[in-house]
């Protein structure tokens, strides 16, 4: 038990140093609309209230865009001149770089209260406010810091709130497998993963998103336990509704409680007025915490989500389900794929293919797997031999809140379309279902896999995610924000550097190009500290895994 418990306590910290780590090296505005959500935070620390859809951005923020490297896509942002995307930046000389970053400490720390005379809108309004009115108390504390230091700082505090997703997902996985062995292995396969960490290390509401959404799971767990465990019932409709003030993709998460709670209504008829009454006290704390912001919503927009492409089909809802047939759904997941494996950031540079095809092969074997094995133990009630098989409870948990928030990836790809004419969506959402999400994916692979090969899945995934992080880390991101390889004019497209580039310009001069227009006070010394510890953490977390192949629980 203290070997367990010891073991979670430094995945958590290697989690918290590859968070920190990540947040070193994205520049400010890499990470997702992050200077959108910083802006909206700028807001409520100047008026107390969120923004709308018609307020403009921060004069600060609007000020930053002419001075620092920008990220690809932002670059279509109706930004006026000059703009400076990461590849202008590096080709500028060392004296006209030294000179806007001189320029970004001269700008005004009041501007952060006026609204930009650019007509930048602040499309992020859009979002629910709880992130922002909760986030919005450290800024105040540092709204006398220079701007890349509020940035850093929001970002580090996100990976510590994020963080507490380890100990609930070891929680849930130990609940459902009932081997804590199995359940550190997934967590760490988690701890491993490159996009969950571009997704999180960043100002934006997706850290907190994560944490209610695995506390959502957790409690959907232990309901479906039996009757003495419907008195979380009411805090599972608690978790639903501050859920629903943080994003509002917990939409789809309404649906996957209304499914567990008649799951347990025929699974125990004798109890079922308890159920019953603890049914209502769960949907009276959804509508008590997320009604009137919802109500409010729908009033303002005619739409419930308030989200601006939602908002603008809802007008005319049939001419939008005319569209159904006319998506391409095949480029639509294969969007959401992709980005859920890597994406870099907010400049979404891109992998060589072959790694999304082996990881586009590994998920659609273990869903093939699902399939095979759900048939079997529906139809026949025989899965084979299995070192892992969920209850069906816990099965019925994860299988509704991953495939009906599949189902709002689809409507999300079927608003893009209508709104812009394009099939897509985006697959790193689905990283706050994570914990559930890995799940699937281990009891998919075993159910397609022979026994043998069993206890060899998390090792191996492990390590793949390693090597992903690694590659993505060391030959995509590192060189793209230091200057080392460029968008080619043909393809648009970034092409991984070399060894022979990353070795002629040296360790030295790439952790230099990495502390521009990071705070002042971070030195190489202290750089170099966090980049060792993270590597040494990922390491342990590799090599523990395959150690694990010893223990005879995994066995």
């Amino acid at each position: 038990m203290k070997t367990t418990k010891g073991a979670l306590i430094i995945l958590w910290l290697v989690f918290v140093l590859r968070g920190f780590f990540y947040s070193a090296i994205l520049p400010i505005w890499e990470g997702y609309d992050e200077p959108y959500h910083f802006a909206s935070l700028q807001y409520i620390v100047a008026n107390g209230t969120p923004p709308s859809l018609q307020t403009r951005i921060s004069r600060e923020v609007s000020a930053s865009f002419h001075v620092l490297p920008l990220p690809w896509m932002l670059r279509l942002h109706g930004t006026s001149p000059p703009v400076y995307t990461h590849d202008d930046f590096w080709k500028l000389t060392v004296e006209q770089r030294a000179e806007l970053q001189k320029s970004l400490h001269q700008i005004p720390p009041d501007w952060a209260k006026l609204p930009s005379p650019e007509p930048l809108l602040n499309y992020e309004a859009q979002q629910p406010p709880l992130y922002y009115f909760l986030f919005s108390i450290p800024l105040h504390l540092l709204q006398h810091g220079s701007l890349e230091s509020r940035v850093l700082i929001l970002r580090l505090i996100s990976i510590v709130v994020a963080s507490f997703a380890v100990p609930i997902g070891y929680v849930i996985v130990k609940r459902v497998t009932g081997q804590s062995t199995i359940a550190l292995a997934i967590v760490g396969l988690a701890t491993m993963m490159p996009e969950l960490f571009i997704d999180i290390c960043r100002v934006g509401n997706e850290c907190l998103a994560l944490i209610i959404y695995t506390s959502l799971i957790y409690l959907a767990v232990c309901v479906v336990e039996g009757p003495s465990q419907f008195r979380k019932i009411p805090f599972l409709g608690c978790f639903a509704g501050v859920g629903l003030l943080t994003k509002a993709y917990f939409l789809a998460a309404l649906p996957a409680v209304l499914v567990v709670v008649l799951w347990c209504y025929w699974k125990w008829p004798r109890e079922r007025r308890e159920l019953l009454l603890f049914s209502a006290m769960g949907l009276v704390s959804i509508f008590a915490i997320a009604g009137p912001w919802y109500w409010h919503v729908h009033q303002l927009t005619g739409s419930w989500s308030g989200l601006a492409r939602e908002t603008m089909a809802s007008r005319s809802p049939l001419g939008m389900m005319s569209q159904i047939l006319h998506v391409n759904w095949i480029s639509g997941v294969q969007s959401i794929v992709l980005s859920h494996i890597w994406f870099g950031a907010w400049s979404f540079l891109r992998l060589p293919e072959p790694w999304y095809a082996l990881f586009g092969i590994i998920f659609a074997f273990a869903t093939l797997g699902l399939l095979v094995c759900f048939y079997k133990r529906f139809k026949m009630k025989d899965c084979g031999t299995l070192s892992f098989a969920p209850s069906t409870g816990h099965l019925i948990v994860l299988l509704s809140f991953c495939g009906l928030f599949w189902l709002g990836l689809g409507y999300d790809i079927l608003l893009t379309y209508v709104s812009v004419a394009v099939s897509s969506s985006t697959g790193w959402y689905m990283y706050c279902l994570i914990v559930p999400e890995l799940l699937l994916l281990y009891y998919g692979l075993q159910a397609a896999l022979p026994a043998r090969a069993h206890t060899w899945i998390l090792p191996i995934l492990t390590t793949a995610f390693f090597l992903l992080d690694a590659y993505g880390m060391y030959f995509l991101l590192v060189p793209y924000y230091t200057g080392l390889i460029f968008h080619s004019s043909a393809s648009g497209q970034v092409s991984p550097a070399s060894v022979a580039d990353l070795w002629h310009v040296g360790m030295a001069e790439i952790i230099q190009r990495l502390l521009i227009n990071k705070p002042t006070s971070t030195s190489p010394g202290a750089f170099y500290v966090l980049w060792f510890f993270t590597l040494l953490g990922s390491f342990w977390v590799t090599i523990r895994a395959w150690a694990q192949l010893r223990v005879p629980e995994a066995r």
